[in-house]
Protein backbone atom coordinates (compact mmCIF):
# COMPACT_ATOMS: atom_id res chain seq x y z
CA UNK A 1 0.00 0.00 0.00
CA UNK A 2 2.88 2.65 0.68
CA UNK A 3 4.04 2.16 -2.75
CA UNK A 4 1.00 2.71 -3.98
CA UNK A 5 0.68 5.83 -2.47
CA UNK A 6 4.10 6.55 -2.78
CA UNK A 7 4.22 6.05 -6.32
CA UNK A 8 0.93 8.38 -6.89
CA UNK A 9 2.48 11.24 -5.35
CA UNK A 10 5.50 10.89 -7.36
CA UNK A 11 3.23 11.28 -10.31
CA UNK A 12 1.16 14.14 -8.62
CA UNK A 13 4.85 16.11 -8.07
CA UNK A 14 6.09 15.04 -11.38
CA UNK A 15 2.65 16.18 -13.71
CA UNK A 16 0.93 19.58 -13.20
CA UNK A 17 -1.82 18.46 -10.69
CA UNK A 18 -2.83 20.27 -7.89
CA UNK A 19 -4.95 18.13 -5.45
CA UNK A 20 -4.44 14.66 -4.27
CA UNK A 21 -6.92 11.95 -2.71
CA UNK A 22 -6.64 8.31 -1.74
CA UNK A 23 -7.95 5.46 0.50
CA UNK A 24 -5.34 3.08 1.63
CA UNK A 25 -4.97 0.52 4.54
CA UNK A 26 -2.62 0.52 6.73
CA UNK A 27 -1.24 -2.65 9.71
CA UNK A 28 -0.69 -1.52 12.42
CA UNK A 29 1.91 -3.08 15.38
CA UNK A 30 -0.80 -5.04 16.92
CA UNK A 31 -1.60 -6.30 13.78
CA UNK A 32 -5.31 -4.51 13.45
CA UNK A 33 -5.97 -2.67 9.71
CA UNK A 34 -6.70 0.73 10.19
CA UNK A 35 -8.41 2.67 7.00
CA UNK A 36 -7.34 5.90 6.11
CA UNK A 37 -8.38 8.83 3.44
CA UNK A 38 -5.34 11.24 2.28
CA UNK A 39 -6.03 14.48 1.08
CA UNK A 40 -3.64 16.86 0.25
CA UNK A 41 -2.67 20.02 -2.61
CA UNK A 42 0.54 20.60 -4.38
CA UNK A 43 1.81 24.25 -3.76
CA UNK A 44 3.58 25.34 -7.01
CA UNK A 45 5.70 28.31 -7.85
CA UNK A 46 5.24 30.15 -11.42
CA UNK A 47 7.14 27.61 -13.22
CA UNK A 48 4.72 24.88 -11.84
CA UNK A 49 7.80 23.36 -10.17
CA UNK A 50 6.13 21.60 -6.35
CA UNK A 51 7.59 23.77 -3.80
CA UNK A 52 5.18 22.59 -0.89
CA UNK A 53 2.86 19.74 -0.20
CA UNK A 54 -0.21 20.45 2.56
CA UNK A 55 -2.03 17.85 3.38
CA UNK A 56 -4.18 15.57 6.19
CA UNK A 57 -4.93 12.19 6.83
CA UNK A 58 -8.16 10.50 8.27
CA UNK A 59 -9.04 7.46 9.92
CA UNK A 60 -12.09 6.03 8.44
CA UNK A 61 -11.53 2.69 9.71
CA UNK A 62 -15.40 2.91 11.00
CA UNK A 63 -17.18 4.36 8.13
CA UNK A 64 -15.52 0.94 5.62
CA UNK A 65 -16.47 -1.28 8.82
CA UNK A 66 -20.27 0.85 8.33
CA UNK A 67 -20.19 0.24 4.46
CA UNK A 68 -19.30 -3.14 4.35
CA UNK A 69 -22.25 -4.27 7.06
CA UNK A 70 -24.42 -2.35 4.55
CA UNK A 71 -23.57 -3.87 1.44
CA UNK A 72 -23.68 -7.15 3.70
CA UNK A 73 -27.14 -6.20 4.71
CA UNK A 74 -28.12 -5.04 1.25
CA UNK A 75 -27.15 -9.05 -0.03
CA UNK A 76 -28.95 -10.33 2.71
CA UNK A 77 -32.07 -8.56 1.91
CA UNK A 78 -31.24 -9.24 -2.14
CA UNK A 79 -31.17 -13.12 -1.55
CA UNK A 80 -34.29 -12.69 0.94
CA UNK A 81 -36.31 -11.25 -1.81
CA UNK A 82 -35.23 -12.82 -4.67
CA UNK A 83 -36.27 -16.15 -3.27
CA UNK A 84 -39.64 -14.77 -1.94
CA UNK A 85 -42.90 -16.78 -3.17
CA UNK A 86 -44.61 -13.03 -4.12
CA UNK A 87 -43.53 -10.42 -6.78
CA UNK A 88 -41.44 -7.20 -5.30
CA UNK A 89 -41.20 -3.76 -7.06
CA UNK A 90 -39.21 -1.13 -6.05
CA UNK A 91 -39.81 2.08 -7.20
CA UNK A 92 -38.71 6.01 -7.44
CA UNK A 93 -40.33 9.19 -6.89
CA UNK A 94 -41.84 8.82 -10.48
CA UNK A 95 -42.96 5.54 -10.08
CA UNK A 96 -40.51 4.41 -12.41
CA UNK A 97 -39.64 0.55 -11.71
CA UNK A 98 -35.58 0.57 -9.93
CA UNK A 99 -35.86 -3.10 -8.89
CA UNK A 100 -37.57 -6.25 -8.76
CA UNK A 101 -37.70 -9.71 -7.85
CA UNK A 102 -36.85 -12.87 -9.86
CA UNK A 103 -40.65 -14.00 -9.16
CA UNK A 104 -42.00 -10.48 -10.24
CA UNK A 105 -39.87 -11.18 -13.73
CA UNK A 106 -40.93 -15.27 -13.92
CA UNK A 107 -44.70 -14.00 -13.37
CA UNK A 108 -44.83 -11.41 -15.72
CA UNK A 109 -42.98 -12.69 -18.61
CA UNK A 110 -40.25 -9.94 -18.91
CA UNK A 111 -36.83 -10.21 -17.70
CA UNK A 112 -35.35 -7.87 -14.98
CA UNK A 113 -33.50 -5.30 -17.28
CA UNK A 114 -36.74 -5.09 -18.98
CA UNK A 115 -39.08 -3.85 -16.38
CA UNK A 116 -36.19 -1.55 -14.71
CA UNK A 117 -37.66 1.81 -15.91
CA UNK A 118 -41.46 0.81 -16.50
CA UNK A 119 -43.98 2.11 -15.15
CA UNK A 120 -45.89 -0.11 -13.32
CA UNK A 121 -49.71 0.97 -14.05
CA UNK A 122 -48.36 -0.29 -17.71
CA UNK A 123 -48.34 -3.89 -15.89
CA UNK A 124 -51.87 -3.33 -14.86
CA UNK A 125 -53.62 -0.85 -17.46
CA UNK A 126 -57.04 -0.99 -15.61
CA UNK A 127 -56.13 -0.27 -12.48
CA UNK A 128 -56.94 3.34 -12.25
CA UNK A 129 -59.85 2.68 -13.56
CA UNK A 130 -60.73 -0.07 -10.87
CA UNK A 131 -59.33 2.30 -8.27
CA UNK A 132 -61.84 4.61 -9.30
CA UNK A 133 -64.28 1.84 -9.41
CA UNK A 134 -64.05 0.89 -5.87
CA UNK A 135 -62.74 -2.66 -6.77
CA UNK A 136 -59.41 -2.22 -5.61
CA UNK A 137 -59.23 -3.21 -2.20
CA UNK A 138 -62.79 -3.95 -1.63
CA UNK A 139 -62.47 -7.53 -0.97
CA UNK A 140 -60.28 -6.45 2.04
CA UNK A 141 -62.66 -4.40 3.10
CA UNK A 142 -65.67 -6.57 3.55
CA UNK A 143 -64.60 -9.38 5.62
CA UNK A 144 -64.63 -13.33 4.49
CA UNK A 145 -64.94 -11.87 1.41
CA UNK A 146 -62.06 -13.82 -0.96
CA UNK A 147 -63.05 -12.75 -4.78
CA UNK A 148 -59.89 -10.81 -6.07
CA UNK A 149 -60.85 -7.85 -8.21
CA UNK A 150 -60.70 -8.54 -11.51
CA UNK A 151 -57.68 -6.63 -12.75
CA UNK A 152 -56.38 -7.21 -16.82
CA UNK A 153 -52.47 -6.67 -16.67
CA UNK A 154 -50.05 -6.64 -19.53
CA UNK A 155 -47.53 -9.61 -19.80
CA UNK A 156 -44.01 -9.81 -21.58
CA UNK A 157 -45.38 -12.58 -24.09
CA UNK A 158 -48.19 -10.57 -24.35
CA UNK A 159 -50.62 -12.20 -23.34
CA UNK A 160 -53.10 -10.30 -20.80
CA UNK A 161 -54.03 -13.24 -17.44
CA UNK A 162 -56.34 -11.53 -15.25
CA UNK A 163 -54.40 -10.67 -11.72
CA UNK A 164 -57.72 -11.14 -9.98
CA UNK A 165 -57.46 -15.26 -11.78
CA UNK A 166 -53.60 -15.72 -10.12
CA UNK A 167 -54.66 -14.54 -6.84
CA UNK A 168 -57.69 -16.60 -7.22
CA UNK A 169 -54.81 -19.63 -7.77
CA UNK A 170 -52.93 -18.49 -5.06
CA UNK A 171 -55.54 -18.36 -2.61
CA UNK A 172 -56.78 -21.78 -3.37
CA UNK A 173 -53.47 -23.21 -3.74
CA UNK A 174 -53.07 -22.80 -0.02
CA UNK A 175 -56.38 -23.99 0.86
CA UNK A 176 -58.36 -20.78 1.62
Amino acid sequence: MQERVGRELEELFAGDGHEYESEYWVRKKDGSIRWLLARGTVLRDPDGKPVRFIGTSVDITDMKRAEEAVRASEQRFRVFVDHAADAFFLTDEQSRVVDVNRHACESLGYTRDELIGMNPFYLVPDYTLALVDGRVGAPIARPGHRRPPQIARHQGDGLRPSVGELAGRAQNDRGA
